[in-house]
Parts: C-alpha cells; structure tokens; sequence
C-alpha cells in the first residue's frame, strides 16, 4: 500500500504538480524551487524517522516525493536544454546509468 501511495504521488508530481510550479518562474526562481526542494527532502527524511503517527508520516512523505519529483523534473529538463538534440538519447542513458 506504501508504493502505491509513493508510485501515485511522484507521478502526480512529474505530471502534474510540477507543471504548475514551475511553468511561471525564470531561471532564478527553478534555482529557488531546487534549493528548497533540496531542503525539504532533507528535512523530511529526518522528520518523517521521529514521527509516530502514521498519518503524518504519510504526509511528510508526500511532502519528500513531491520535492523529489521538481528535483527530477527541473534536472531532466535542464539537462535536455545543455546538450544538442541528436545527443539527448546518450546523456539520458547515462543518466539513467
């Protein structure tokens, strides 16, 4: 039931969530949502181990997926921008490595 919850919301957050949040910033602010995503996963992880209560747990982890999802995203889609097109294929690979 756990990898359900966790395959659903890191999907809803490629999908959908980090769309919303990231479509209206410039560089800067994809900059900002990285750190603070970074943050949040970080902090999240430690939290989420002193927590008891199952229901929060879940939402920390909702929390930690989510940041991992715009990490993802703004990391494929900036990577995708660096290289020429006919070497997207090799960098994904390599990156998927």
């Amino acid at each position: 039931q756990f990898f359900s919850f966790v395959g659903f919301t890191y999907a809803l957050s490629q999908g959908y969530i980090a769309k919303r949040i990231l479509t209206p910033l410039g560089e800067i602010g994809r900059i900002r949502t990285l750190q603070l995503a970074c943050v949040a996963l970080g902090l999240g992880r430690v939290l989420a181990f002193y927590l008891e209560d199952i229901r929060l747990v879940y939402g920390v982890f909702f929390g930690i997926i989510v940041s991992l999802g715009l990490v993802n995203t703004v990391m494929t889609a900036d990577a995708a921008r660096s290289v020429p097109s006919g070497a997207i294929g090799s960098l994904y690979g390599l990156l998927e490595a």
